[in-house]
């Protein structure tokens, strides 16, 4: 993972990324910067550019002489804000240490974004198919990628053969 995009639509809470030399997490952990990304809105049920509206620094003890880097190592909060409503927006926590980024929260969920993004394929599946993918879908928000697809295979299984 290195662009934000992927950062807020697919990175599971807790797990460490290397924050990277990309200019998008770079401006947004650090510079401040007004930045644009896409991903799906789950308010608007689309998808939709999101562009940061919002950076604090939960830190308590910051001098002035540090550089921004360091002025940003801890605790922040990010807000970002749908282009087609500003009242959708879309809030991360996340701990920024000297070389790594941990996601250690999110609102709306992981899972609430994919499972509205998954909505179009309910549709063609019965019933018990659809829990299972909102199991599936869960699963992969909490970083169980083994798990989820033990759901996803029974799900191909039941619709290949019938």
């Amino acid at each position: 993972m290195t662009t934000f995009e992927q950062f807020a639509f697919q990175a599971p809470l807790y797990s460490k990324l290397q924050v990277p030399d990309d200019l998008v997490l770079r401006a947004i952990l650090n510079d401040r910067r007004s930045v644009k990304v896409d991903g799906h809105c789950p308010y608007c049920n689309k998808t939709s550019t999101f562009s940061n509206s919002s950076y604090s620094n939960l830190n308590l003890a910051v001098t002035e002489n540090q550089n921004k880097l360091k002025q940003a190592l801890g605790y922040n909060s990010l807000q970002i804000t749908c282009a087609r409503d500003d009242r959708h927006v879309l809030r991360f926590w996340y701990l920024l240490l000297k070389d790594t980024v941990e996601k250690v929260g999110q609102h709306p969920s992981l899972a609430d974004i994919a499972n509205d993004e998954a909505a179009t394929y309910r549709s063609v599946l019965n019933k018990s198919d659809a829990a299972e993918l909102h199991k599936a879908i869960g699963l992969a928000a909490h970083g169980v990628g083994i798990g989820s697809f033990v759901y996803l295979r029974r799900i191909f299984e039941r619709l290949v053969y019938g």
